[in-house]
């Protein structure tokens, strides 16, 4: 193996090591958001289940919005 072979090796094994890292992280908040939607819809994550992160984002911003004009 010569140099650019090694450079090249060593390269693509930091590549995926930041990719596990950046997937671990993206699962890790995405779990976080699961939790403060259930909250603010007062289920265990059923609502989000049922109609999906975007919306059930959407929903919980809207509550939480009227809860404060309130």
């Amino acid at each position: 193996m010569n140099t650019l072979d090694h450079i090249s090796a060593i390269q693509k094994v930091r590549a995926d090591e930041a990719e596990k890292d950046t997937k671990k992280w993206a699962k890790y908040y995405k779990n976080k958001l699961k939790n403060v939607l259930a909250v603010a819809h007062r289920d265990d994550g059923e609502y989000t289940a049922i109609h999906g992160i975007e919306k059930s984002t959407d929903d919980a911003i809207r509550k939480i919005a009227d809860a404060i004009v309130r």
